[in-house]
């Protein structure tokens, strides 16, 4: 009986490998039969598993063709318009992988492929995910067609673009004859009423189209992006030189020195257009002449701005997790003196802050006199290009 216990005590190690080639075996053929194309790249970049997909995707059938190159010799990205999407660029997936998961349509082009059939680019729903779990960083990329519902939501973003931009015309032309009307000393007070009435809900339609256009673009990831990478200070500047007197008049900056010298990357119109839409937006649901306030700072790699507007109007907490949807509007609580909302505003401003790779949210101010002088305050986070960009210099080294 002594005899046989080295034999039970080999046996159970042996039986335990046994089990576990059994289980990665059956891992194997599960990712196999998907058709979602997946890989497995290192901190470096370079390929350390692929699927059966992704073997016939990027290396003719061969996995060998692909495990250990770079990405970029395997494949290139590119925006849905055709536009280039080369690494350096923080929206590229590589980049976009350091700050977490995410997902984003994209022309794949893969490198290595002989078939002309498979070599064309092909449009995808890139997804990453970093795989933290493991002893060394990795980052998991999977790749698959888009289903109908997809599709047809694409479609229809793309109908909507097209129609706002045909839009743009008819009501531009409209815009300028009504402004030639007015001009007319002739007009009658009976006749400028109504005429001022046209032409503020034309002014209304333009915006209206203005924000459509603006939000179908970044739908369709056609927004014509231009990054620049700048002290915070410049862009701040950019922004209060577009405004006229009275608006700068009613705008209050405390912005730290810190904040201001700290570089950040962003589009300067993007950021413009956020700041404005949030400008109009307290003015809308004030007395019309609050101050515009603006703080900022910097911790933890990140700029963090506060934009309060000292509100005066009545508004419900409850209404605040709706304020950032597409057409949500809180006309309850909009001085009568102002012309009715798009319901656009702050959902332009919310895709373009994402655009940028921030992050925002809404809250009211704290006051505990009275529930109905709580004005709505606005955070924007921007990371710095240092956290963005963390490393891309070396992954972006000579290839052997």
């Amino acid at each position: 009986m002594a005899a046989d216990q080295p034999d039970n005590k080999n046996r159970e190690p042996n039986e335990l490998v046994v089990q576990l080639r059994q289980s990665l075996g059956l891992l194997r053929v599960a990712f196999d039969a998907t058709e979602e194309a997946m890989l497995i790249l290192d901190e470096h970049h370079h390929v350390r598993w692929v699927n059966r997909a992704a073997a016939q995707c990027f290396g003719n059938g061969l996995a060998l063709r692909v495990i250990g190159k770079r990405f970029q010799q395997v494949a290139t990205f590119r925006h849905p318009d055709q536009r280039d999407l080369p690494q350096e660029d923080y929206q590229h997936p590589l980049s976009q992988a350091k700050l977490g998961d995410g997902q984003m349509l994209l022309l794949i082009q893969p490198l290595l492929v002989n078939d002309s059939s498979l070599s064309t680019a092909v449009q995808r729903m890139v997804s990453w995910k970093p795989i933290t779990e493991l002893n060394e960083p990795y980052l998991l990329i999977v790749f698959r067609d888009l289903d109908p519902l997809e599709k047809a939501l694409q479609q229809q973003r793309s109908f909507i673009n097209k129609l706002a931009h045909e839009l743009r015309t008819p009501l531009a032309i409209i815009s300028g004859n009504l402004k030639r009307l007015s001009r007319f000393s002739k007009l009658d007070d009976a006749m400028l009423r109504p005429l001022e009435d046209v032409r503020s809900e034309t002014k209304r339609m333009v915006g209206l189209v203005d924000k459509l256009v603006v939000l179908s673009e970044l739908d369709t990831d056609q927004f014509a992006w231009s990054f620049e990478r700048h002290p915070f200070q410049v862009f701040i500047e950019l922004w209060l030189d577009s405004l006229d007197q009275e608006k700068r008049s009613l705008i209050q900056l405390s912005i730290s020195e810190q904040c201001m010298a700290r570089e950040v990357e962003l589009d300067h119109s993007a950021f413009g257009r956020v700041m404005n839409n949030l400008f109009d937006n307290s003015q809308r649901f004030t007395s019309g002449t609050n101050p515009f306030m603006i703080h900022g700072s910097f911790h933890h790699d990140c700029i963090d701005l506060l934009v309060t507007d000292g509100g005066t109007l009545a508004v419900d907490d409850s209404r605040l997790t709706n304020v950032f949807d597409r057409f949500s509007k809180l006309e309850e609580n909009r001085n009568p003196t102002f012309g009715e909302g798009s319901g656009l505003g702050l959902a332009v401003v919310k895709a373009l802050v994402a655009g940028m790779n921030g992050t925002v949210k809404a809250s009211l101010e704290n006051n505990h006199d009275s529930e109905k002088s709580r004005g709505i305050k606005i955070s924007i986070i921007f990371p710095s290009p240092n956290v963005i960009n963390a490393d891309i210099s070396s992954d972006l080294e000579d290839i052997d």
